[in-house]
């Protein structure tokens, strides 16, 4: 009868101490490398790694039409030129990266495959058209999926009209308890991408409230005229100028009736507008709610027998 033997590990220990040396060397270099390199990118194609590229330093860079001077304000008409550097190249007659041109409205302007280490390209902005468009442009590496990566952006203005882009938000509670203040932020912004006179902007009081206060934060200082104490009305706040990407933020409290029922809902808005041409109207006003709510009793629990 044959005695079958299940494989044991090598009779000799120092070879295979040996070999445990070896793997955990490999294991530490393999780690070492990851922490070394953070941003190294491998891609294996059919003979094993065909190429690696450290994407930590992808860059997009504006400049002027001659590429060589850096700007990032532009007029409709001029041409834009970009430099995108460090990204990942085609490898096996696939493109890995692309550039792609994005108007303020999220349009596609112009997309182009990265295919040189250094590369420049040039885009004209229209003066007419759909992407004849002012405000802030973005131009981005993406990948195949259209995942962006390295971005920069620019600012394209009109050399007839001093266009802006006022946007007003208020946030408050979603509940509120009777007999308490109920209490508001405002935020009013200029995104540009002229400067904005006259900035105006009303606050429309909450129904079943009275006005209590307004407080200016931050930004360039307001006149306000607002109800008197106690007194119901609507606040009107006019600044003189805001500058590109500038904004100013304001609480404003209102007290909230004793005697309001359980599920009143407190509904109240603001709008925004100014001397200026305006480029997107729809985020000029806001509005908001919330609902008188009782807070609940806690009940003590029965003692212990």
């Amino acid at each position: 009868m044959k005695n079958y033997r299940h494989n044991q590990p090598s009779a000799r220990p120092h070879g295979g101490q040996k070999r445990l040396v070896r793997y955990t060397a490999a294991a530490f270099l393999a780690v070492a490398s990851v922490a070394l390199w953070p941003g190294l990118l491998e891609r294996v194609g059919l003979g094993g790694v065909s190429r690696a590229f450290d994407l930590s330093n992808e860059k997009v860079t504006v400049f002027a039409g001659d590429c060589r001077t850096p700007q990032t304000t532009f007029y409709l008409g001029d041409t834009v030129c970009v430099l995108v550097s460090d990204s990942a190249l085609p490898d096996n007659g696939a493109v890995y990266r692309r550039l792609q041109w994005a108007a303020p409205d999220i349009s596609e302007g112009q997309r182009t495959d990265i295919m040189t280490d250094q590369q420049y390209e040039r885009f004209a902005i229209p003066t007419s058209g759909p992407l004849a468009q002012v405000g802030k442009w973005t131009v981005q590496t993406i990948d195949v999926s259209a995942n962006g990566y390295a971005v920069a952006n620019f600012t394209v203005r009109s050399p007839s009209f001093a266009y802006v882009d006022f946007v007003i938000r208020r946030d408050g509670p979603p509940s509120v308890v009777p007999g308490d203040y109920l209490e508001y932020t405002i935020t009013v912004s200029n995104n540009g991408p002229e400067y904005a006179k006259d900035v105006n902007f009303v606050d429309y009081m909450p129904t079943n409230t009275t006005f209590a206060a307004l407080k200016q934060l931050s930004g360039i200082p307001f006149r306000c005229s607002t109800p008197e104490r106690g007194t119901v009305g609507k606040t009107v706040c006019t600044g003189f100028e805001m500058r590109p990407e500038d904004s100013a933020t304001f609480v404003v409290y209102y007290y909230v009736d004793p005697n309001t029922r359980e599920g009143t809902v407190f509904s109240s808005s603001n709008e925004v507008w100014g001397a200026n041409p305006e480029l997107n109207k729809r985020d000029n006003f806001c509005e908001s709610e919330s609902t008188a709510m009782y807070p609940v009793k806690e009940i003590d629990p029965e003692p212990e027998p």
